[in-house]
């Protein structure tokens, strides 16, 4: 026979280090919205930037995978001194990133983040998906560079 519980054990609910699995949520922003804060800058201004910036945010992320792949692919005479090289960058590429999807959120905006938006939204041409010779490497991220750079002017 299966004991009662006591009256305090019942009103109390149980504690479980579980998560909760499963849940989704309303959305509660669409992107490409801005929220109104209070930051003197008129709401067509903060669209303006948000959406140039999450033009940017998605090249740079682009740019920072292309600094990775490369990274993992180099070979050659020049490998250890190049595969330093393109992660130092990777990793400035994604500070980049950071700063740049902060920027989008003080405006009121969402910056762009789930990778396959970021490939629709993307400027920067799609490489091969295997291993290209090293000067062609190379010249794909200055490519890139070159692309971002006349997107923001």
């Amino acid at each position: 026979m299966a004991e009662n519980p006591t009256p305090r054990a019942a009103a109390t609910p149980a504690r479980s280090s579980q998560p909760w699995l499963h849940q989704h949520g309303k959305e509660i922003q669409a992107f490409g919205t801005v929220r109104q804060f209070p930051i003197a800058l008129a709401y067509e201004t903060r669209m303006y930037a948000c959406q140039r910036l999450n033009q940017l945010l998605a090249d740079t992320q682009i740019l920072y995978a292309l600094y990775k792949k490369h990274h993992w692919l180099m070979r050659g005479a020049t490998f250890y001194q190049l595969h330093l090289l393109l992660d130092k960058h990777a990793d400035e590429q994604l500070a980049l990133v950071d700063k740049i999807a902060e920027r989008v959120q003080t405006l009121g905006g969402i910056a762009v983040s789930d990778p396959r938006h970021v490939a629709e939204l993307t400027t920067v041409p799609r490489p091969p998906d295997g291993c290209e010779e090293v000067p062609a490497m190379l010249s794909r991220l200055l490519e890139a560079h070159e692309v971002i750079l006349s997107n923001a002017h």
